[in-house]
Order: structure tokens, then C-alpha cells, then sequence
């Protein structure tokens, strides 16, 4: 039970996560306004039974979150740059737009 109960601590672990958990289980987990899971909610929850699902959640979480900060990493090296296109040939430039950039 512990390795699971640190895997669900992780940072990668969102409330989208927790939403699947609910599913998985079919155990209503309640909530304080902190979004913390109360221990004894998770124990109700009877996680070992659904071992192998929880476990795919959080390494889903944990590349999820890999992919974000890639994401992050790429829009902060590229925010900086404007990109300018000219024509070529009497073609004119085909429009485009990049995400997260400052044209």
C-alpha cells in the first residue's frame, strides 16, 4: 500500500489523475478545500485491488508531466524569436501561426 499512496503523492499527480483513481475504484474520495485525500478515504478506496490501474495512472501522470515541461522548455527557448517569411519566386508566403510565440 505505501508504494502506491507515494506514487499518488507525486507532484505529476493531477486532479484529472485523482478523477481517474475515482473511477478505477468506484469510490467517491472526499475532498478539503486543499484538494488532500484524507488516509482514511484512500484505505476505504481498496487501491491494492486496483493496483495495476492506479499504477498505469501515475506513470501516465509522470510522463504527462515530462511532456509539459518539454512543452515549457520548447515555448520558452522560441518565445523570444519573431519569424518573418518573404516571398519567393512571386509565390507569397503561405500564412502560419506558431503557438505561445510573440509575432
Amino acid at each position: 500500500m505505501l508504494p502506491l499512496l507515494a506514487e499518488l503523492s507525486k507532484p505529476s499527480i493531477k486532479p484529472r489523475h485523482w478523477k481517474e483513481v475515482i473511477q478505477v475504484t468506484g469510490c467517491p474520495l472526499k475532498v478539503d478545500t486543499e484538494e488532500i485525500f484524507y488516509l482514511s478515504n484512500l484505505l476505504e478506496a481498496n487501491l491494492l485491488e486496483f493496483r495495476d490501474d492506479i499504477e498505469e495512472i501515475t506513470e501516465s501522470a509522470d510522463k504527462q508531466l515530462k511532456i509539459e515541461q518539454n512543452l515549457k522548455e520548447i515555448t520558452e527557448t522560441w518565445s523570444d524569436y519573431d519569424f518573418y517569411f518573404e516571398s519567393i519566386r512571386s509565390r507569397e508566403p503561405t500564412p502560419c501561426k506558431l503557438i505561445g510565440s510573440r509575432v
